[in-house]
């Protein structure tokens, strides 16, 4: 199992992947995330949205 953590806005996002058993899934706030919701995150706190 893999974590990496982005800082979204001054808040983190964490990718928790295993390669084993082919899991991806995101966490934000203690509570799972979608890739979409997170990429919407990222676009808004960049400007690109």
């Amino acid at each position: 199992m893999v974590a990496l953590t982005l800082e979204i806005a001054e808040e983190p996002r964490t990718l928790f992947s295993c390669s084993h058993c082919d899991v991806r899934e995101w966490e934000h706030e203690g509570s799972r995330a979608s890739l979409a919701g997170v990429l919407d995150d990222l676009a808004k706190a960049s400007g690109t949205a």
